[in-house]
C-alpha cells in the first residue's frame, strides 16, 4: 500500500475522530478515503483490520466497567460471520483491482450514508434466529471491504430501547469479526506482510488519539452538523469509487 505516511495519519486521525464522536464508523470512512489515493484496495482494507483491532481493544479496555455485552447475541451474529467473511475476502482477493469491485464497494459506501442520513424504522426486538443472517452480511463486507459495521449495528441497535446498551456488543462482535478476517488473511496467498504491519503500530498511536479528541468534542460540537459531513464525505467517495469502476468500461 503506497501512501506517505503524513496522509495515512491524516486519514486515521479523521477516522477515528469520527469514531469517538458517534461510536461507529472507523472502518467504512477510512476505507472510504484510502480507497480514493490507493489502487490497492486489498491491502488498504488489510491496513484497516489492523488498526481498526487494536483500536477496538482500547475501546473495550477503557469502557470495560461501563458496558453491558450480551453474549448470546454476539455468538448468534459470529455464527453468520464466520461463513460471509471468506467469501467476501475471497472477493476482494480476486477482483480487488477490477472495476466491479470499485463500483460495488461505491454502492456500499452510498447505501451506508443513505441509511444514516435516513434512519429507516427497524421494528424493535428482531427475532434472535434472525441473528446469523445479518451476520452474513456483515461477514462479507468485512471479508471484503473491513466494513462490516452496518448489518450488526442495525440488528443490535433494534434490539435495545436505548441503543446505547448495545455499544459493548457491537464491539465485541467487531473485534470478533477482525481477528477472524486477519486469520483468513494470514493464511491467503497475500498474507500479514511486514509492511502493513509496521504500518498498522505506527498509526495505533495515532488512532486511539483520534478517538478520545472525537469523544471530547461531542461535548463542543453539533452532533448533526458533524455527522452531515461525515455522509457528504462517504456518499462523495462512494460516487467517485463507481466512476473509477465505470471509467475503464468506457
Amino acid at each position: 500500500m503506497h501512501i506517505s505516511v503524513l496522509v495515512l495519519a491524516i486519514i486515521v486521525f479523521g477516522a477515528a475522530f469520527a469514531q469517538g464522536f458517534s461510536g461507529f464508523g472507523y472502518g467504512i470512512l477510512a476505507m472510504a478515503v484510502l480507497s480514493l489515493v490507493v489502487t490497492d484496495i486489498e491491502r488498504a482494507s488489510v491496513f484497516v483490520t489492523l488498526s481498526v483491532t487494536v483500536l477496538i481493544i482500547a475501546l473495550l479496555i477503557r469502557s470495560r466497567r461501563d458496558v453491558a455485552i450480551d453474549y448470546r447475541q454476539a455468538a448468534m451474529l459470529f455464527l453468520g460471520l464466520l461463513a460471509g467473511c471468506p467469501l467476501g475476502y475471497w472477493f476482494v482477493l480476486r477482483q480487488g483491482d477490477m472495476p466491479a469491485c470499485r463500483i460495488i464497494f461505491g454502492a456500499v459506501l452510498i447505501l451506508f450514508a443513505l441509511n444514516g442520513l435516513l434512519k429507516p424504522h427497524i421494528r424493535r426486538h428482531i427475532p434472535m434466529a434472525l441473528a446469523p443472517v445479518f451476520g452474513v452480511f456483515s461477514g462479507l463486507l468485512s471479508g471484503a471491504f473491513s466494513s462490516g459495521g452496518p448489518p450488526i449495528v442495525l440488528y443490535l441497535y433494534a434490539q435495545e430501547d436505548d441503543p446505547r446498551k448495545a455499544l459493548g456488543t457491537v464491539q465485541l462482535v467487531f473485534l470478533g469479526a477482525s481477528v477472524y478476517r486477519l486469520a483468513i488473511v494470514g493464511f491467503s496467498e497475500r498474507g500479514l506482510t511486514q509492511d502493513l504491519l509496521l504500518s498498522a503500530a505506527v498509526m495505533a498511536p495515532v488512532a486511539v488519539v483520534g478517538t478520545l479528541a472525537g469523544y471530547l468534542a461531542t461535548r463542543k460540537v453539533s452532533s448533526r452538523a458533524f455527522l452531515l459531513g461525515v455522509y457528504a464525505l462517504i456518499v462523495t467517495a462512494g460516487a467517485l469509487n463507481i466512476l473509477k469502476g465505470l471509467t475503464p468500461m468506457r
